[in-house]
């Protein structure tokens, strides 16, 4: 099997829009902290990709790159817009802009850039990546810990949480 270098952290971050977009939308009292959690959760992931991915992504195939590295300023810029909406009366319209614009970022990230990856790039690079962003980052995984809802048996137990 291929290795996919983006499916199973989106999981976690599509669970953390949903419930963070719930909780602005109830008006609960922990609504803000679960939206500037997910806002940093977003940075941090889109940070460990221009770190770590689109490296090979350059090499391989830089038309998509260019294509990812405007995407990901574009995020930065969403980030920092929703990051002051959310103490103001429009928090829960503007978290779901970010979450509408980042659903359709992430299933471009799936169903074009990873297909892509796998086509031209060679699986132990693939692997390397993924074995590269472990050692570098070994707190990552906290993510799952934080929004496990949406893991299957299989993938929590993969990333340490059964």
């Amino acid at each position: 099997m291929a290795t996919d270098l983006y499916s199973l952290p989106h999981k976690a971050l599509r669970a953390a829009m949903a419930t963070a977009g719930a909780a602005l939308g109830a008006q609960r009292s922990d609504a803000v902290d679960l939206a500037v959690q997910v806002i940093a959760d977003l940075a941090a992931h889109g940070e460990h990709e221009d770190e770590l991915i689109h490296p090979i992504l350059h090499r391989h195939l830089p038309d998509v790159a260019v294509d990812l590295d405007r995407q990901h300023r574009d995020l930065e810029d969403l980030l920092a817009v929703t990051t002051r909406a959310l103490l103001t009366d429009d928090a829960y319209r503007a978290f779901q802009r970010l979450v509408a614009w980042n659903l359709r970022h992430l299933d471009h990230e799936e169903t074009v850039v990873l297909p892509a990856l796998w086509r031209a790039v060679p699986e132990e690079e693939l692997a390397g990546v993924l074995a590269s962003f472990r050692a570098a980052h070994p707190d990552a995984g906290a993510i799952y810990a934080r929004w496990p809802t949406h893991l299957s048996d299989a993938e929590r137990s993969l990333v340490g949480l059964s």
